[in-house]
């Protein structure tokens, strides 16, 4: 597969691809990855598949496609999009019927030298999926990267009081008050006083989520039932919501997590990311006394879900939590 330089900016590229040659045209020398992205393109555009033909970027494009047909989320495909992107080009070339185990894990190691565990397992995840749906009985074994415990600062009470009072007169004040209450990032700038019912409660039915050209829209149906609620919110939280008629807050949301960095900095507190404020909310219910079924239900989790106590319920207040241990211990002393 040759790059014919045509013109002084012009360049082109011709390849057999099943029998059919596809002719593409560039404004600059491409790259190998670009040529692979352009072919599986046009070969898309000619809705060319058959069984046992095609590369494995070609596959991976059409299980793209059928994601949007079953309706996945944008996220979903804006990640998929990525893993293809980041994917070392041979590998991409590779006949999907012809990928061995070796193949693929020549290709995770050359992926994980410059990508995380977590990034590495992602990819691998994806292409499971994509030899599932089109090659069923090919089975791989390959060997993944350990894991690593990252260990995230986990906010005290004190901190978030602290961070909150620090941004009573920014335009994040609200934003961070209801991360505090557990709500997600997606959950709180399409919120209005529509949305606020009963005086106040809160209903939560949509998300402010990308598009698959990095374009901020609200999507009306959230990705779980459980995730559409109902939930009460202190009064003072409910009234400050009801003044705004439209979306609650507008522009990028990671505009949040560089003023709570900023926040940060100024009160020295470590850094940690505004998700970690739905941690937080989880924790404090906890200690609080309120049941998994309870905190469940407001936080929008499904039941029975592990991911509050694995992930968000942490001892918060520790230097709290051993005087309440001390305490409970002296109760016993009639066993001394």
């Amino acid at each position: 597969m040759g790059i014919e330089k045509i013109s002084d900016s012009n360049y082109r590229v011709r390849k057999m691809v099943k029998g059919k040659k596809y002719t593409l045209k560039f404004d600059h020398k491409p790259s190998q990855k670009e040529i692979t992205f352009a072919l599986a393109e046009a070969f898309e555009a000619n809705q060319e598949t058959s069984a046992n033909a095609g590369t494995v970027c070609q596959y991976a494009f059409d299980y793209i496609e059928k994601s949007r047909i079953n309706k996945r989320s944008s996220t979903t495909i804006i990640n998929y999009q990525s893993i293809i992107r980041n994917t070392p080009s041979d590998f991409l070339t590779f006949n999907l019927f012809d990928v061995t185990q070796t193949n693929i894990q020549n290709m995770i190691d050359e992926y994980s030298k410059t990508h995380s565990p977590k990034s590495t397992r992602n990819l691998n995840g994806f292409y499971k999926a994509v030899f599932k749906e089109y090659r069923p009985s090919f089975i791989y074994n390959i060997k993944l990267p350990a894991k690593k415990k990252n260990f995230e600062y986990q906010p005290t009470t004190k901190d978030v009081q602290r961070i909150l009072e620090y941004s009573k007169d920014s335009r994040y004040y609200l934003f961070l008050n209801l991360s505090a209450l557990g709500l997600r990032r997606s959950e709180i700038p399409c919120l209005s006083k529509n949305d606020i019912v009963n005086n106040n409660t809160l209903i939560i039915n949509k998300d402010y989520v990308l598009d698959e050209n990095n374009n901020y829209y609200i999507k009306s149906s959230p990705k779980t039932d459980a995730t559409n609620r109902a939930i009460s919110i202190p009064q003072n939280i409910a009234d400050m919501i009801k003044e705004h008629d439209e979306m609650l807050f507008t522009g990028n949301p990671h505009t949040v997590n560089e003023f709570l960095h900023k926040a940060q900095d100024a009160l020295n507190i470590p850094r940690f990311r505004l998700h970690i404020l739905r941690h937080f909310a989880a924790a404090y219910l906890m200690k609080k006394g309120f049941t998994v079924v309870q905190i469940e239900n407001y936080m929008g989790w499904e039941h029975g879900s592990s991911t509050m106590q694995k992930v968000y319920a942490y001892n918060l207040d520790p230097e709290e939590s051993q005087k309440d241990i001390v305490t409970a211990f002296d109760e016993l002393s009639f066993l001394y």
